[in-house]
């Protein structure tokens, strides 16, 4: 892979050409950070995602935020294109978190800046899941995924580029804010649509811009919920009239 200058490197420089993301465009192709989200199976993108980003030559770190990283993925992608799997894995870091303080910990205290002379990607998977967690009170959580998403914006802004991936299953509509919270973080969006029992599915495959879709972001039908500043949940049902990202 041909390097381009440091600061320049975008999405598009590293996954461009990769037929299971669909057409990049111009505006997803110079985007710096990434969602990959709905009821398909957006983990087993993410993987792949990260082992097309090794083989090109990029220092990949995946943040597993869902316990759903399957390193066999990377490993059945390095044999499909006649590559050594040990040598792809070599390119993989991964870092697990099972609570969301955990994950918080990662990615505020332990993530560091993007290397000089190459590309850097994170992969972080499920970025919501550990925060729909109940057990965590909302306003704890709130707060905590606020200064995770600074963070990552921080991370963004020295050079790495994310790649973030975000499955509705399951899905905690009472938190359905912290969703809407990590669209904001991204900007550009792809969904993956899982449309039978069996989680079989097409990829919806076009990248979108998130802020102009945000307006009429929707999970099932119901419009993402707002956290308002007095901690009340705000929601609207749209009923038939249904947007899709």
């Amino acid at each position: 892979m041909e390097l381009e200058p440091r600061g320049a490197w975008h999405l598009g420089s590293i996954l461009g050409g990769m037929p299971e993301l669909g057409r990049w465009g111009d505006q997803a192709a110079h985007a710096r950070r990434a969602l990959i989200w709905g009821t398909g199976d957006v983990y087993d993108a993410a993987s792949t995602v990260a082992a097309f980003a090794a083989h090109r030559g990029a220092s990949v770190t995946v943040v597993d935020g869902a316990n759903a990283f399957d390193p066999y993925m990377v490993s059945r992608y390095a044999v499909r294109c006649g590559l050594d799997p040990a040598e792809v894995l070599r390119r993989v870091q991964i870092a697990r978190a099972f609570t969301c303080y955990q994950l918080a910990t990662l990615l505020c205290e332990r993530l560091v800046a993007a290397p000089q002379g190459e590309p850097a990607l994170v992969v972080l998977l499920g970025p919501c899941t550990t925060f729909f967690d109940e057990n965590v009170p909302l306003k704890d959580a709130h707060l905590l995924f606020q200064r995770m998403l600074r963070r990552m914006g921080e991370l963004s802004a020295s050079g790495l580029l994310l790649f973030m991936a975000q499955s509705l299953h399951p899905m905690n509509r009472r938190r359905g804010h912290l969703l809407r919270s990590l669209f904001r973080s991204a900007d550009v969006a792809l969904e993956l649509r899982a449309h039978d029992a069996e989680g079989r599915g097409e990829r919806e495959m076009a990248w979108k811009n998130v802020q102009a879709v945000l307006p009429e972001m929707q999970v099932d039908g119901r419009r993402v919920g707002i956290l308002r500043s007095d901690g009340v949940v705000e929601g609207r049902r749209y009923g038939a009239n249904r947007h899709s990202i």
